[in-house]
């Protein structure tokens, strides 16, 4: 293998430049694909620029030769990309057991675990990633998701507004609070929270439907029916 094309692909690969990166990879591959590596950084690659199949092939290959923390973990992120939720609690509970603390890890294996539907489990690995991270927003967010799936939703408000605190414009967190609220009978809360998702991703679609179905809530049939036809005209 050619040290320089490698140490060439790895500069190119952490500047952003991925597609330059993957073909040089790619021309080491042809050359010897037995480097479990190489075979790490051109799976990880693969899953960054969405191509899950080609990851997963390269990473299974990596681990069959190596077993190593990293690459399990990239190898759980890519099995929730292509819904393989066992398969990627297996990995993620294995890189645990090979001394990860890494919060990303718990708070990965939670939301692998609410996708598979184990949301008592979900449950702990986020409050374990809170523990690593007191200040992680993605644990907290995922908590509140997991307490919302598990109808806990005063448990779902507190988390989601810890999120909140991290980063006040992020919509999916807004999204998310607003559907607390809308299940606590706060609609006046719940409202707000979707006007201000809407106000950074005006066609926010997950936004607009609750909003809409806040008024259903209310008894205001007239005023949901309009923003329901308002929805379709953008995603019909």
């Amino acid at each position: 293998m050619s040290t320089e094309m490698l140490t060439k692909a790895i500069q190119l690969h952490q500047s952003g430049s991925f597609e330059e990166a993957s073909a040089i990879y790619d021309a080491l591959l042809s050359i010897d694909d037995s480097d479990p590596e190489l075979l790490f950084l051109a799976g990880n690659i693969a899953w960054l620029q969405h191509q899950h199949q080609i990851a997963y092939a390269r990473l299974k290959k990596a681990l069959h030769i190596t077993e190593d923390s990293r690459y399990l973990i990239i190898l759980g992120n890519v099995c929730q990309g292509l819904g393989y939720y066992q398969e990627g609690i297996r990995h993620y509970k294995r890189a645990l057991e090979l001394g990860d603390k890494d919060a990303d890890t718990f708070t990965n294996l939670g939301v692998a675990l609410q996708e598979a539907g184990e949301l008592l489990h979900a449950i702990e690995y986020h409050k374990r990633a809170l523990l690593v991270d007191m200040h992680h927003m993605g644990a907290h967010y995922n908590l509140g998701r997991s307490y919302l799936a598990n109808k806990q939703y005063e448990k779902a408000k507190e988390s989601l507004l810890k999120a909140q605190d991290l980063d006040e414009d992020d919509v999916e967190i807004c999204n998310n609070l607003g559907n607390a609220y809308l299940h606590l009978g706060d609609i006046k809360r719940a409202r707000a929270q979707y006007g201000h998702a809407l106000s950074v991703e005006p066609y926010y679609l997950e936004a607009l439907y609750n909003l809409a179905r806040s008024y259903e809530k209310t008894g205001e049939y007239e005023e949901s029916k309009k923003r329901f036809q308002g929805l379709l005209s953008i995603n019909p």
